[in-house]
C-alpha cells in the first residue's frame, strides 16, 4: 500500500475506501491479553515525555503479528507516533505498511486521523509534498479534537511552506494562532510568531532577488 503511495497514487482514494466501510465491534480476550493491554497504555503515557522508552515498552510485546486486530493496530499506532519525534523514517514506513495492511479493520477507522497524520509527516520528510498535504487535509476532515486539528495545522502550514504558498502558510499559522488564543496555550504563541516571522524573512528575500534581477 505504501509503495503505491511512492509512486504518488493519491492518497484520497485510500480515505474514501477507509470511510465508506461499515464499523462493528472491536473484539478480543481481555483477559488473555491485559498484559499486553497493560505495556500499550504505558508506552503511549510516555508518547509525549519520552518517545523513545515508549518503544522500549512496545519491545517488550512478544507475537506481535498473532495479535488481535485491534491491539496490532494501537501498537502501531503509537509505534508510529514514537517514530515522528526520534525521526525514524524507515521504522515509520515498516508501521504505515503493518497499518493499512489491516484497514478494514474498526480501530484502523477509528483512528484513520492518526494513521493519515503520520502518513502525512513520513511524505512531508521524504520530500512527496503534495500527497502529504493531500493526506494532512483528510487527516484534519476526520480529526475528532482541537489537539489534533492544532497538530494538523501546524503540520499543513510547514507543508505549505515548503511549496512556496505562502499566502496559504501565513493563513494557517494564523488559524493555529486563534486556536491557540482559544485554547490559552500561550506557551505556543512565540512558536507561532516565530514561523511566521520566517515566512516574512522568506517573502523578503525573495522581493530582494525579485529586485536584483529585475535591475540587470
Amino acid at each position: 500500500m505504501i509503495i503505491i503511495l511512492i509512486e504518488r497514487v493519491s492518497v484520497l482514494k485510500i480515505v474514501l475506501a477507509v470511510s465508506a466501510l461499515f464499523l462493528s465491534p472491536i473484539t478480543y480476550s481481555s483477559v488473555e491479553h491485559a498484559p499486553t493491554q497493560k505495556v500499550l497504555d504505558e508506552a503511549q503515557d510516555y508518547l509525549t515525555v519520552d518517545p523513545s522508552y515508549t518503544l522500549k515498552l512496545l519491545g517488550q510485546v512478544p507475537n506481535i503479528e498473532s495479535l488481535p486486530p485491534a491491539l496490532f493496530v494501537r501498537l502501531h499506532i503509537i509505534a508510529l507516533r514514537a517514530y515522528v519525534p526520534t525521526n525514524q523514517l524507515d521504522n515509520m514506513l515498516n508501521s504505515l505498511d503493518a497499518l493499512f495492511s489491516h484497514s478494514d479493520e474498526p480501530y484502523f477507522i477509528d483512528n484513520a486521523t492518526a494513521v493519515l497524520s503520520g502518513l502525512g509527516i513520513w511524505l512531508r520528510r521524504n520530500r512527496y509534498l503534495e500527497d502529504s498535504q493531500v493526506s494532512l487535509e483528510c487527516a484534519y476532515e476526520l480529526a475528532h479534537t482541537d489537539k489534533q486539528r492544532f497538530t494538523l495545522t501546524n503540520s499543513l502550514a510547514l507543508v505549505s511552506r515548503q511549496l512556496n504558498e505562502y499566502e496559504k502558510a501565513q493563513d494557517l499559522y494564523s488559524r493555529l494562532l486563534s486556536l491557540a488564543e482559544q485554547n490559552e496555550q500561550t506557551s505556543l504563541f512565540a512558536m507561532i510568531h516565530n514561523n511566521l516571522g520566517a515566512i516574512d524573512l522568506d517573502l523578503n528575500q525573495l522581493k530582494m532577488l525579485s529586485n536584483i534581477f529585475e535591475f540587470r
